[in-house]
């Protein structure tokens, strides 16, 4: 049986009912009606409503406002715009700050109102708010000019002013709106009359408030999800940019755990990423960016609170800040808003300005002035900045002579006397390494032997009268011109510099030396680049250019440019003041090549490390901070005038800053050629032929083969030479006649050959220790057969059997 009838029956019996009620029926599609139109009125307005906005500098606007005008009577509002304006930059620094919005129309027919229905100009007042959704919304109504009779669409355009902008800035958008028709709004007013009823505007009301928490949720849902979005971008962002854009995410999801823990662990794979933090050089610019900000402001007191509120921030964003450099800025704070009256001694103050400046950065440069210049404490000048207080320091010095000439007068009379001794580095720039190789069983038995029985307590690898047979590998060649307090070993001095050419060899004038293999030439060079070095007992710019293979211009040029990249970083290492104080078209210059020669920031502050320039020291962060400021610059190939013009330059710059520890006239510079295989007289016929390097250097050239080169030099040692380099190592050892004596009578006892000699040569060994112990000597000069290297490995050889046969 079908439903169909049922159903039609039902319905019948329904529509009986409904004609017995016409009035009941009435009245409730008169409420229902009612409201519809009531809960609708609301949604529909807010559909014609409009949405506009865009970002001038570093200022963002948007503004809310309807795409049809009403026609209303003199003393109504009309419809609304809101207007709310935010910072975009991320470190806030027009928060709270107001700028007018003026809106002006192409034609006419708009009115612009407040919220009673007053004509008011057509512009509003708006503060800058943190981000978007913490700006504060401003609002003006608009309404159609009642003898405007026909419908037609008005062009709004809106300008913005503030302080920083006084001439005003458009937006690069306008709006369209259309004005309502007389028709129309009879229309709307005669709906408004008839089912505009206050019954139920509660009802219309509630659903309003469920719509607008359902928009409120869902405008939730897509900030969070844009914040994810944000937080996986910053991998993809530049170094230099990636802790700003931090901060501002920080910033917004401080109460979102979630989120919170999404950017700790992005956070986290970032640093991991940029070890040398490269986003702290713009953190701590904006902070003394704020500082001079406020120093500016002429009315006292100053207030410092916005600049505690960003170190704070930082701090606790984690964007690596040390607890350390905090405290200084903190401190540096708490001087600025003391008044002038009250200000700590001289000394205090030098201080907090020195690690305020160590932690700020070279922008905050002036602020540091500013305080500093107060002072006319030239003997705390001279402890707290000149003595102590680094690269640094003097940077801050240099520049204070600038401004107050007491202090001028004060610093070259400083600079005359004895200088601050350079930085501790690593390996000695890296010519030679930090200990000696370890010496065999046997030599190490031997030397500790003999130092028991001088009771000398002694490390043997460092008072062993040979050891590695390498210059390069030894340590013990150089003299030390700065000892170290803390040092707990002397400084063991093994270089023979009596050889006849050694004068030659460090003077300041082209050579070349042919040195065959096993005479000595790495020591000569080594030796020559020490002495020659920056800070060295005679300075100078010192390149080293090891030459192998077929003459080549091209392979020339790269190794003289790698030279001079590893020349200044040796230099940086004793001493960064030389670049920081440098005139800013040769700083530029020098600091590109520096980049561009070691590839990217990252591997040049590597190669920093290596030699000693490592982050946790401040005059190191002063030094990043300067290069990465040329960290864009390109990358082009540096040819042959490029590569002379920075030699000049570094010259130049290097010879200013070492003008008062000179003995010769002029800060020279110098390449010590080292010329590997068969080759050396085609690479020095492309030396000589390059005529602006002759010019621009003296050429130190050492080479296996004779070569034509004016003035030259052959590097021989005579018998004598030799007795002198064994009788000159020996004394520096302190191991005297009564240990070799030991020596001689130990190996008297051994009848047999050791292991590694031959008959023949132990017996004649045994036959010069017969007598004294000078026979021993006499046996080494032999065997030297006129080398240093071959000295060195019969005396490693000798000690090593003395050693065995002790045991």
């Amino acid at each position: 049986m079908s439903d169909r009838p049922l159903n039609s029956n039902r319905l019948r019996r329904w529509w009986l009912k409904i004609k017995r009620h016409p009035l009941l029926v009435g009245l409730l599609v008169y409420a229902l009606l009612s409201a519809f139109y009531q809960t609708g009125a609301p949604l529909i307005a807010q559909a014609w409503m409009e949405e506009e906005g865009a970002c001038l500098r570093d200022i963002c606007l948007a503004f809310h406002y309807p795409r049809t005008v009403p026609l209303e009577p003199e003393g109504e509002a009309g419809r609304p715009i809101t207007v709310w304006v935010w910072d975009a930059d991320p470190l806030r620094r027009n928060v709270g700050r107001a700028v007018r919005v003026v809106f002006y129309t192409e034609g006419d027919g708009l009115i612009f109102t407040d919220e009673e229905g007053n004509e008011i100009p057509h512009f509003i007042e708006a503060t800058i708010g943190p981000t978007e959704p913490e700006a504060p919304r401003s609002t003006l109504y608009v309404r159609r000019q009642p003898d405007v009779s026909a419908k037609h669409t008005v062009y709004l355009h809106v300008m913005v002013y503030t302080p920083s902008w006084p001439a005003g800035l458009t937006l690069p958008k306008r709006a369209s709106v259309q004005t309502e028709t007389i028709w129309r709004a009879l229309l709307r007013r005669l709906f408004d009359f008839f089912l505009g009823t206050e019954v139920f505007t509660f009802a219309a009301a509630a659903i309003g408030v469920v719509k607008l928490l359902i928009e409120e949720r869902e405008r939730r849902r897509k900030e969070e999800e844009n914040l994810r979005e944000r937080i996986r971008a910053l991998s993809t962002l530049p170094p230099s940019e990636v802790g700003r854009a931090y901060l501002e995410i920080w910033r917004s999801v401080k109460r979102n755990e979630p989120l919170q823990f999404s950017l700790r662990l992005k956070w986290q794979e970032i640093r991991s990423r940029y070890p040398h933090q490269p986003w702290l050089f713009q953190v701590r610019r904006e902070i003394a960016n704020q500082i001079g900000q406020v120093l500016k402001e002429e009315t006292p007191p100053r207030d410092f609170d916005s600049v505690r509120k960003l170190v704070k921030e930082v701090e606790e964003a984690n964007l690596g800040v040390d607890t350390e450099s905090v405290e200084a800025i903190n401190k540096f704070l708490d001087l600025l808003e003391k008044p002038k009256g009250d200000k700590p001694a001289g000394e205090d103050t030098l201080r907090i300005c020195l690690s305020g400046f160590r932690a700020l950065g070279l922008e905050s440069l002036q602020s540091i002035l500013e305080v500093a210049s107060r002072f006319r404490c030239d003997t705390a000048l001279r402890t707290e900045w000149y003595e102590r207080g680094g690269a640094a320091g003097r940077y801050l010095l240099h520049r204070l002579a600038e401004c107050v000439k007491s202090v001028e007068s004060a610093l070259q009379e400083w600079e005359k006397g004895t200088p601050p001794p350079p930085r501790e580095t690593t390996g000695l720039c890296l010519l030679w390494p930090q200990a000696p190789p370890a010496l065999s069983e046997g030599h190490t038995f031997a030397i500790k032997e003999l130092l028991a029985l001088a009771k000398e307590d002694r490390d043997a690898n460092w008072f062993t009268s040979f050891g590695p047979v390498k210059a390069e590998e030894d340590p013990r060649l150089p003299t030390a011109r700065f000892p170290r307090e803390k040092e707990k070993r002397k400084q063991t001095d093994l270089f023979w510099a009596r050889h006849p050419l050694w004068e030659e060899i460090k003077v300041a004038r082209s050579a070349l030396f042919v040195a065959p293999p096993k005479s000595g030439r790495t020591a000569f060079i080594w030796m020559g680049r020490y002495e020659r070095r920056f800070w060295g007992l005679s300075p100078a710019l010192s390149l080293y250019l090891p030459l192998d293979g077929p003459p080549d211009k091209e392979v020339l040029l790269h190794s003289l440019r790698n030279a001079l990249g590893e020349s200044l970083l040796c230099a940086l290492a004793e001493d960064p003041f030389w670049l920081l104080d440098a005139p800013s078209d040769y700083q530029a210059r020098l600091c590109s090549f520096l980049i561009n020669w070691a590839g990217d920031p990252v591997e040049l502050f590597h190669r920093m490390a290596i030699r000693g320039l490592r982050e946790g020291d401040p005059d190191v962060r002063l030094l990043r901070e300067l290069l990465l400021q040329y960290s864009s610059s390109s990358k082009d190939l540096l040819g042959e005038p490029e590569v002379l013009s920075l030699l000049e330059m570094a010259r130049e710059t290097l010879g200013e800053a070492a003008r008062y520890r000179l003995r010769d006239p002029t800060f020279s510079t110098f390449l010590w050629v080292d010329v590997k295989g068969e080759k050396g007289p085609g690479w020095v016929r492309l030396l000589q032929g390059w005529e602006r390097l002759r010019q621009t250097a003296h050429l130190k050239i050492f080479t296996p083969q004779d070569c034509p080169f004016e003035p030259r030099f052959y590097l021989e040692w005579r018998e004598k030479d030799i007795r002198n380099l064994l009788e000159h190592r020996w004394e520096k050892v302190k191991l005297d006649e009564s240990a070799w004596e030991t020596i001689r009578k130990i190996l008297m006892q051994v009848s047999t050959p050791p292991e590694g000699w031959e008959d023949i040569e132990w017996n004649t060994m045994k036959g010069h220790l017969e007598d004294s112990w000078e026979g021993l000597r006499e046996w080494l000069v032999q065997r030297a057969e006129r080398s240093p290297s071959r000295l060195i490995l019969e005396g490693n050889r000798l000690l090593e059997t003395y050693g065995r046969a002790l045991k």
